[in-house]
């Protein structure tokens, strides 16, 4: 089995086991950071807060533009643009 299939079948079971404990705790919401590991999964992340129907506010805008409910971190393009501006002036 290709090891990114097997990563990505994995990922998914635990989230589904992260999100039935999230259920069972009753948490009403939800704050995702910006990490590479969950980044690369948002899609999953994503349908199980909607699944759950947990609230979810997540750093990256990548994920609302994956279906998530709302963002509120820097926009990582504009930020590279912008540093490259400062170094011009440098």
């Amino acid at each position: 089995m290709n090891s990114k299939l097997q990563l990505a079948r994995s990922g998914k079971r635990e989230f589904d086991t992260a999100f039935a404990e999230l259920v069972a705790q009753r948490i009403r919401g939800l704050l995702v950071g910006a990490d590479p590991f969950l980044t690369a999964r948002r899609e999953c992340l994503v349908a199980l807060a909607a699944h759950h129907a947990i609230p979810a506010i997540y750093e990256l805008r990548h994920y609302t533009m994956a279906g998530g409910l709302m963002s509120c971190g820097t926009n990582i393009a504009d930020a590279y643009h912008r540093n490259g501006v400062h170094v011009a002036q440098i």
